[in-house]
């Protein structure tokens, strides 16, 4: 149900050959509780039936005028340009990302929404909970400490948030700082994180509202040596900031650093 004068908020789908996992992903974004939703998918040049999957979805859900849809295709390019195409094509007041093989919490956008009345938050995140695509087990237990208000200097430090599934982020964030930043061979989140840092406050609904789906399709893999040139380039893109900090700071961050070399 629309609420009177709630903000759009729009969902950005990337996508590339998730035929068989789309669908979930749609069909939570389509339930959420809260209204009114812009849902726009980017496909990333995908080689399987996703593009029919996505289509047939479409026409199936057309009926809610609150909820709004788009699909745009383009060459293969990365998951991040397909977050920034997304981005680009959208409109709402807040964005949302999830990926095409995780699902959401029907109360997700509702409760994370409430939370930026506070007109200092920036971005909202969320609990996650791991589990296994093709038989909804729990495959990992939750571990994060969820830390929540000014996060810079801990960003500096490491990244302490959640995955890109869980993130909702005011659109003006983009506006002032960009969007991801292409040129990182990894941990481009890690980075938007930062940014959104200096811009507000990040906070934070504990509950495990994302699920992130473990399962035998293309996942975006972790290469050690792209994550290690990524992690060393954002330490260097934010040397200046890092200095200001505390002798404390500059030593976590160091370490931090020497840890992922390890």
């Amino acid at each position: 149900m629309t609420e009177t004068g709630a903000a759009l908020v729009s969902v950005v789908i990337p996508t590339f050959n998730r035929e068989h996992l789309i669908v979930d992903a749609l069909d939570s974004v389509f339930a959420q509780h809260y209204r009114p939703i812009e849902l726009v998918v980017i496909d990333d040049g995908s080689e399987d039936g996703t593009e029919a999957a996505v289509t047939n979805w479409a026409r199936e859900h057309q009926s809610d005028e609150s909820f709004e849809f788009a699909y745009h295709r383009q060459d293969n390019s990365g998951g991040n340009v397909a977050r920034n195409r997304g981005i680009s094509e959208s409109r709402g007041q807040y964005v949302g990302f999830l990926d095409s093989d995780d699902r959401w919490a029907p109360d997700k956008l509702t409760k994370q929404c409430r939370l930026f009345d506070d007109g200092d938050v920036a971005a909202v995140y969320c609990g996650v909970k791991h589990l296994d695509a093709s038989s909804d087990e729990v495959t990992e237990a939750p571990r994060r400490s969820n830390p929540h208000g000014n996060l810079l200097q801990k960003l500096l430090v490491q990244d302490v948030t959640a995955p890109t599934s869980t993130n909702l982020i005011r659109r003006t964030v983009f506006e002032r700082t960009g969007s991801f930043d292409e040129s990182l061979e990894a941990r481009q989140d890690w980075d938007m994180w930062i940014r959104v840092a200096g811009q507000g406050l990040i906070e934070v609904v504990p509950e495990a509202l994302v699920d992130f789906r473990s399962h035998d399709g293309p996942r975006t893999a972790s290469n050690p040596a792209r994550e290690v040139r990524a992690y060393k380039a954002i330490l260097e893109k934010y040397s200046d900031l890092i200095e200001r900090c505390s002798w404390r700071v500059r030593r976590l961050s160091r370490a931090a650093y020497h840890r992922r070399l390890g």
